[in-house]
């Protein structure tokens, strides 16, 4: 059975999170929290109508899924994070103008996946069911393998073929540098080929049924992942982990990639 936590307000771009975890409840054995975060000092309703009208569409459109709710006063990534542990994902509506809304709100959809240890699921603000392949972003070092362990579990799940992407600009990646500084033989497209040829064998070794393709792209990644984003039923990449602030100042791709795709972004922590 999977765990997912939703955060919800009842603002449209909530219930595009909802409409995410209905249609994946539809095809999954499945239970869904819905928690509703508020300021402290904030007077939420205290009906509690909007959290149980989200239950109870969970409950009709999905049947057999089992809805709970939970309130919880506090910051919202930090009270989201909590409430996340023990699940398998952590939902969160998004709107296509994630950058500046992020910024008035605190960055709370870079600050969650910052914080959290679970994979974060971000769906943009009016999303429509669709098939197409699950795309994942290869980088230089190793915090895209969770992405691909997480990505190859979903499209089996989901029947999709799994596109690997690994973008690249120009010489070696830092990490590279670091091991080898003599090797001059060795030019930066063979060792970025060989990055994305690794990453391609471990995913065909660990489910060998599975349509793997390889796409290495001279280009930057967020413009990479953006191009194929409009074949995708998802989009996931690693997050390495930096922090919030670290993460706005040095330039994440998730950060960089929000509001620019009308499909779902999962962002996959690095195994710690």
């Amino acid at each position: 059975m999977e765990r997912i936590t939703l955060g919800y307000d009842g603002t449209r771009d909530a219930r595009s999170g909802l409409d995410w975890v209905i249609d994946r409840c539809c095809t999954r054995d499945a239970q869904v929290t819905i928690a509703e975060v508020s300021a402290p000092g904030y007077e939420a309703d205290a009906s509690g109508g909007g959290l149980d009208d989200a239950a109870r569409s969970v409950r009709e459109r999905a049947p057999g899924t089992r809805a709970i709710t939970a309130r919880v006063r506090g910051d919202i990534a930090i009270e989201l994070a909590d409430i996340g542990v023990g699940a398998d994902l952590i939902v969160l509506g998004v709107h296509p103008d994630a950058r500046l809304r992020a910024l008035m709100s605190r960055m709370l959809p870079l600050r969650l996946t910052a914080r959290s240890r679970l994979p974060v699921v971000l769906v943009p603000h009016g999303w429509q069911p669709r098939r197409g392949t699950v795309v994942v972003g290869i980088d230089d070092d190793d915090s895209s393998s969770p992405a691909v362990d997480f990505a190859l579990r979903e499209a089996i799940a989901v029947g999709s073929p799994l596109h690997l992407v690994h973008a690249w600009l120009a010489g070696l990646p830092p990490s590279r540098l670091r091991r080898d500084r003599t090797d001059s033989s060795t030019t930066a497209l063979e060792v970025h080929r060989r990055i994305l040829a690794r990453a391609a064998r471990y995913a065909r070794d660990k489910e060998p049924g599975l349509d793997v393709a390889e796409r290495l792209v001279r280009d930057n990644p967020v413009s990479a992942l953006s191009h194929r984003a409009h074949e995708a039923t998802m989009v996931v990449i690693g997050s390495h982990g930096r922090g919030p602030v670290a993460g706005a100042l040095l330039g994440s791709v998730g950060w960089d990639l929000l509001g620019n795709i009308s499909t779902t972004l999962c962002v996959v922590p690095r195994q710690r």
